[in-house]
């Protein structure tokens, strides 16, 4: 081969690149769109107590309207804060939706495994547009994160810590330190505000066999998720101590749908709090 024939190869190859680079420029965008984010005043994350009524009467509805915040109702009924598959259940898909999946899902701006779950459970109605509304949130715009979490840790008794491994995320206190730690990234502007859960009457079995109301195993998990609270420099609001009127099963009537969940009156009551709370710190 000539030195100039070598020469005009050389040549075509380099400017065959320069137009493939131009071209995959120019496509790119097309292909692979960047994905549109969307800035909301107020984030809610929770169970069912945030997650079962999400039209205006729901909490965080009730608090962002009278904030006169726009927000996203990201909770989903059911879940936890902490991990439950402690058998490693390849079909269980719900630790993708306890507050530490959807903390690391906002850390890290990918909501796959949130997208490829299947649930034929309660939270099916509302449970695609939840998490395509989370996927598109802009967490570094968010202001407050307001966090209703640990019903149903306490209800399943999830171990409140391992002492071997505070972020343990299969324990109550673990869980809730991680989730913190992601969210504290994710949102770095944000205030985050954890609100206990309120006294439930469920009937339950305790870990010693006995026969107990979930009023009477509640208390621990409140104390802890207090003190986790002051370690990561976030607020707490205690809505289990001395929150409704007579703190026994008199206020199930009142202010409750199963002793579990709050009816419009309830949901008033902790809308109420929480707004007062958030307007003058206490």
């Amino acid at each position: 081969m000539s030195p100039n024939s070598k020469g005009q190869k050389i040549k075509y190859m380099f400017l065959s690149l320069v137009l493939f680079a131009l071209l995959f420029g120019c496509t790119y965008p097309l292909l692979f769109p960047k994905k549109q984010t969307v800035s909301y005043n107020m984030l809610a994350l929770g169970d069912s107590v945030f997650g079962l009524t999400r039209d205006e009467t729901g909490i965080p509805a009730m608090v962002a309207n009278q904030m006169q915040w726009t927000y996203l109702n990201g909770s989903f009924g059911g879940t936890c804060i902490s991990y439950q598959n402690t058998h490693k259940k390849m079909d269980f898909f719900m630790d993708s939706l306890s507050l530490v999946g959807i903390s690391k899902a906002l850390y890290g701006r990918d909501f796959g495994s949130q997208q490829g779950v299947y649930t034929k459970k309660g939270i099916t109605n509302y449970f695609s547009d939840t998490v395509d509304a989370l996927d598109h949130v802009n967490p570094e715009g968010v202001e407050l994160l307001l966090i209703d979490h640990g019903l149903n840790d306490i209800l399943a008794q999830t171990p409140l810590e391992n002492p071997k491994d505070l972020m343990d995320v299969f324990t109550y206190g673990g869980a809730l330190r991680t989730s913190l730690s992601y969210l504290k990234k994710a949102c770095p502007k944000a205030r985050i505000l954890l609100v206990s859960p309120t006294r439930t009457y469920l009937s339950l079995t305790n870990q010693q066999g006995k026969k107990v109301y979930s009023d009477e195993i509640t208390a621990p998990y409140v104390a802890l998720e207090s003190q986790i609270a002051k370690e990561y420099g976030v607020e707490f609001l205690d809505l289990f101590t001395d929150f409704y009127d007579n703190n026994s099963l008199q206020d199930v009537d009142t202010y409750t749908t199963d002793m579990l969940h709050p009816n419009l009156v309830g949901r008033e009551k902790i809308a109420q709090r929480i707004i007062t709370f958030l307007q003058k710190g206490e």
